[in-house]
């Protein structure tokens, strides 16, 4: 575990245990906390005005153990269980916002037309949570997903406390935040399959989704 938070408007910190493990299951009743956009938004620049576009370092093969990670906490509240229905074939964004009063962006789905393997005009029920406690999305549609696989896009803050053990390696904490990437809670709900992941700015993280499933941000 990393240190205790101090107080602070927006806190957060790491998880090493303890993410909410096994398949997605309606936890929370409907709370329509998603917005839908035409498009997605553009990318907020990095200080000094240039777009942050480091790659997180790509990672293949099998599972990792969680106790051999450390998943990107959350210690606000996170978006409730929802649902929404999308038309396959219609490009979309879906954004999840904290709660109020902030409603700021935690994460965004990027749906393109090839995003659901579905005849064009048809129905799809998308249901999509935050994971409480960290920053993760479990993400769920009556149809599997496309050739042209959903885009998740976190959005998180860069003011963390990291852990103690990060900050004993060559390049601390910084070294460590530039090697998060996306990975997939497997269904023994014991380990992570990381997928390649970007940054495409400052406090962004990026990923394509192979199918529905639970997703965390985490590091070794």
């Amino acid at each position: 575990m990393g240190r205790p938070d101090p107080p602070c408007r927006a806190r957060r910190g790491f998880l090493r245990l303890g993410v909410p493990a096994g398949p997605f299951r309606p936890a929370l009743p409907f709370v329509p906390a998603l917005v839908l956009a035409a498009a997605c938004g553009a990318a907020r620049p990095a200080p000094g005005g240039a777009p942050d576009r480091r790659e997180a370092a790509p990672r293949a093969g099998p599972p990792v153990a969680l106790a051999e990670v450390f998943v990107l906490q959350s210690s606000g509240a996170v978006p409730a269980e929802t649902t929404v229905t999308l038309v396959a074939g219609a490009a979309r964004s879906v954004v999840l916002r904290h709660p109020a009063p902030g409603q700021e962006p935690y994460a965004e789905l990027v749906l393109g037309a090839g995003a659901f393997a579905a005849e064009p005009g048809t129905a799809v029920t998308l249901r999509a949570a935050g994971v409480p406690g960290a920053y993760g999305l479990s993400v769920e549609a009556d149809v599997p997903f496309g050739p042209v696989a959903p885009l998740l896009r976190f959005r998180y803050p860069r003011r963390f406390v990291p852990p103690p053990e990060v900050l004993r390696r060559p390049g601390g904490a910084l070294a460590w935040e530039r090697s998060l990437a996306v990975a997939r809670l497997e269904p023994a709900g014991d380990s992570l399959r990381f997928l390649p992941s970007r940054h495409p700015a400052a406090d962004m993280l990026e990923a394509r989704l192979p199918a529905a499933g639970r997703y965390l941000v985490a590091a070794p």
